[in-house]
């Protein structure tokens, strides 16, 4: 078998609602994303997703990594992984390790697809057949309260069971989300976990005052709340609470870093910004060894990036946490079916060949129609410390 083409789409989709969603680098609007495709010559295409920072990350898929796929053997992973060449430093360029992880996503759905098996068979065998998810919960842009975001919550618990809520911090005051998460495990009790995630936006002194704040209300973690390993360590040392990252280990040698300060309890992998599936799974047997917990961080995926995702938690015994979901708040997808749906608070493993979800040909064209008109990105930066 050989790689015939390789295609590339950006496509952008909108969220529900034209209230931007806040973070504290910015105003969230929609998702923008590259949709990969994979050809063979006997006639298997795989499906990749990929994050672009900028409009010239899709132009070094289609110019850089297209030629240096073709004529390849798609079973020879590793060995196309080393192929795909990087800049400097391209340990801290997440842009590149995401063009790669799509790449190598697709590869993977070849292959299994190529064998008539799930995913997860190629990756260790099946662990679990389903996954839990946290719904995301958001102060939307200038109106919103803690009030509105109770009722977003107990909204979604309505619709979909969710068991695990995850507010995006930084956006308010600290003493104001303090209040909100109070006012979530007031009304849902200790049936549910809580975790907020403030992108580094606060100093070490906020992240201790902001701690001593919440300790009784037994967060399951505090993730990204101030920057750097150095500064996580310092508050570990003087909290109860559970510290989470995605952002600051991003990469070997940031885990080397982790685990010399004990600086975190949790770290999240994200295979879009570790550079593939692969790396991801040896990302997850160094945490079990170290006996860090493990859980996985989604970019404002689609649904290729999401079953992929589903097969990595299938097959990876320590991946026990839920992992956050946005389908709540994009408008669309491009697979058939739509997003892979949400019930009691989890998501099905797929069961078909390879990645298991389809292209859906019309929303594809329709979404990358949005994208000639608009790059869906955050839309308002404000200062935030990578």
């Amino acid at each position: 078998m050989k790689i015939t083409d390789v295609k590339a789409h950006l496509v952008s989709v909108p969220l529900v609602d034209e209230a931007g969603a806040e973070a504290s680098f910015g105003i969230k609007r929609g998702t923008t994303r590259i949709i990969i495709e994979i050809e063979t010559d006997e006639g298997i295409t795989g499906l990749g997703e990929a994050w672009p920072y900028t409009l010239e990350d899709y132009n070094v898929l289609m110019q850089r990594y297209k030629p240096r796929l073709l004529g390849r053997n798609p079973f020879n992973i590793e060995a196309i992984w080393q192929l795909l060449d990087k800049p400097r430093g391209w340990m801290w360029q997440p842009n590149f390790l995401s063009l790669i992880s799509g790449c190598e996503v697709a590869l993977w759905d070849i292959k299994a697809k190529a064998c008539g098996r799930p995913l997860y068979e190629m990756l260790g065998g099946l662990v679990r057949t389903e996954h839990p998810v946290a719904a995301t919960l958001y102060f939307l842009e200038k109106k919103s309260t803690s009030e509105d975001v109770v009722k977003q919550a107990e909204a979604m618990v309505a619709k979909n069971g969710y068991r695990t809520f995850k507010l995006k911090g930084g956006v308010r005051d600290f003493h104001e989300e303090a209040h909100c998460l109070r006012m979530l495990r007031k009304r849902f009790g200790s049936s549910l976990e809580l975790r907020i995630d403030p992108n580094g936006i606060w100093s070490v002194e906020e992240t201790m005052r902001f701690c001593k704040l919440v300790e009784d209300l037994d967060l399951e973690w505090l993730e990204d709340p101030c920057a750097g390993l150095e500064s996580f360590a310092r508050v570990r040392e003087k909290t109860s609470v559970l510290l989470c990252t995605n952002q600051y280990v991003m990469n070997e040698r940031d885990f080397a870093d982790a685990v010399r300060l004990k600086a975190v309890d949790i770290v999240r992998g994200d295979f879009g910004w570790w550079g593939g599936i692969m790396r991801v799974k040896k990302l997850a047997a160094a945490l079990e060894y170290q006996k860090i917990g493990f859980a996985m961080h989604p970019p404002w995926d689609l649904g290729i990036y999401t079953a992929a995702l589903l097969h990595l938690a299938a097959s990876t015994p320590n991946l026990v946490y839920a992992t956050d979901y946005f389908g709540e708040w994009i408008s669309g997808d491009v697979i058939k079916g739509g997003y892979i749906p949400v019930k009691n608070g989890v998501m099905q493993v797929p069961t078909g060949p390879g990645l298991g979800v389809e292209l859906d040909r019309d929303q594809l064209e329709k979404y990358k129609e949005v994208a000639k008109k608009k790059w869906y990105d955050m839309e308002v930066n404000t200062k935030v410390n990578f």
